[in-house]
């Protein structure tokens, strides 16, 4: 028997530090581990009594397809013509599927044969089973509306959207499809470009979600930030305090940011110089930016450029 090593335990002196060799996976032990995958799994159906009774106790959702897309006759050759790790996992994905609540994802971090977001349909094809995968709608918005968490939308907007705005005026309409189709950089057109957007209104942050959530959607390549400006000035105060970087610098490079809530932050003489510098740098490297501002404050006065949608 091979002593254990206690964790506290020294090093022999006489060692020279080498670190130990790591074990090498050759393809003679995949094979082997393969085969004695299978020999188990021909075990546990042989202890089942049938390839169909073993699929019924330890797959059952599993089972219930088959047997509705197969006679009878077919259904030993149907079952023993996938290996256990796929019907293991068909199974787990029907289950997780049929849990599956609205802005959630039951199959995020599961191990499987199938990615997670996958919907997997099966179909008899001769005496074998044929499967085809598509991508789940409502694990596309679910990995949406994380992005949208991940970039500083709080919560109770991530699933804003365009369709949830209301009626929607001419000029937004408009401006959403030039946000979409001019602002998109020719040099490279999986990131949008060029586009420098001030909304005004009670609304105004709810329909920054939408065009963020609509880049999203028609950029998913682009980098994205949500920035809340009385918070984000607070951040820059206490960076200033403590020596430490300004915050604004990671803000400067960002594909689509929005500044939220622009009021009378844009007013202190200090913070507006900050402000300006990060917009009109954004200008020059032809960055996307929408200001938001619940109230007038005017501004458009400060940042040059920027086209006003009133919502």
């Amino acid at each position: 028997m091979v002593p254990k090593v206690s964790e506290t335990q020294q090093p022999d002196p006489e060692s020279d530090g080498s670190p130990t060799p790591q074990r090498v996976v050759t393809q003679s032990t995949l094979v082997g581990q393969h085969r004695e995958a299978k020999d188990q799994y021909q075990r546990q159906v042989e202890a089942a009594g049938s390839y169909s009774q073993w699929l019924l106790t330890e797959c059952p959702m599993a089972h219930a397809v088959v047997v509705g897309i197969t006679v009878d006759k077919d259904i030993e050759a149907i079952i023993s013509s996938e290996i256990e790790a796929f019907w293991r996992s068909y199974d787990l994905r029907l289950r997780q599927c049929a849990k599956c609540k609205p802005n959630t994802a039951a199959c995020v971090n599961t191990v499987s044969v199938f990615s997670e977001g996958i919907l997997a349909t099966i179909r008899v094809k001769g005496s074998k089973i044929a499967f085809s995968r598509r991508d789940c709608e409502r694990f596309a918005e679910f990995r949406l509306s994380r992005r949208l968490n991940e970039a500083g939308v709080g919560v109770l907007l991530k699933d804003t959207r365009r369709s949830t705005l209301g009626t929607v005026s001419p000029e937004a309409d408009e401006e959403f499809d030039r946000f979409l189709d001019h602002g998109v950089d020719t040099s490279s057109p999986q990131v949008p470009k060029q586009y420098h957007l001030l909304i005004e209104g009670e609304k105004s942050r709810a329909y920054a979600v939408a065009f963020l959530r609509s880049s999203m959607l028609n950029f998913p390549n682009a980098s994205y930030r949500f920035v809340h400006v009385p918070t984000l000035m607070r951040d820059c105060r206490s960076a200033m305090t403590a020596k430490e970087p300004n915050p604004l610098r990671e803000l400067a490079e960002i594909h689509v940011l929005v500044l939220d809530s622009v009021n009378t932050e844009a007013k202190k003489d200090w913070f507006k110089r900050e402000l300006l510098w990060l917009y009109e740098h954004r200008v020059d490297k032809g960055l996307a930016t929408i200001i938001t501002t619940p109230k007038p404050c005017k501004a458009e006065e400060a940042f040059t450029g920027v086209t006003v949608l009133k919502v």
